[in-house]
């Protein structure tokens, strides 16, 4: 069973992932990359992150902690991720346990 401080819920996740997608042409154009080369980079196929730029396809929780991983440590997108809310500050700090 997994204790209650390292639960994330449904929702929590759902509204981080809803934001990111919204906004997944933005900061890719941002970051000068393709689809075919941020697919690669996260382990998707061109085809399957297409579809999640399109929102032809639902993102997962693995695909979404992936994609925030790039953002967050590319310089061209650091500042507009954290600016459209989509980092998850909130989850780092109750995973470092401050929270």
């Amino acid at each position: 069973m997994i204790r209650q401080k390292w639960l994330v819920s449904p929702d929590y996740k759902d509204s981080y992932i809803e934001v990111l997608t919204e906004n997944l042409l933005p900061l890719r154009t941002k970051a000068d990359i393709t689809q075919e080369e941020l697919a690669a980079m996260i382990g998707l196929s061109r085809q399957t992150y297409y579809a999640l730029e399109t929102r032809r396809r639902p993102m997962s929780w693995n695909t979404f902690l992936s994609l925030v991983l790039f953002f967050d440590t590319n310089v061209e997108t650091h500042s507009m991720l954290r600016d459209i809310n989509a980092f998850p500050t909130d989850l780092l700090i109750k995973m470092a346990g401050r929270g």
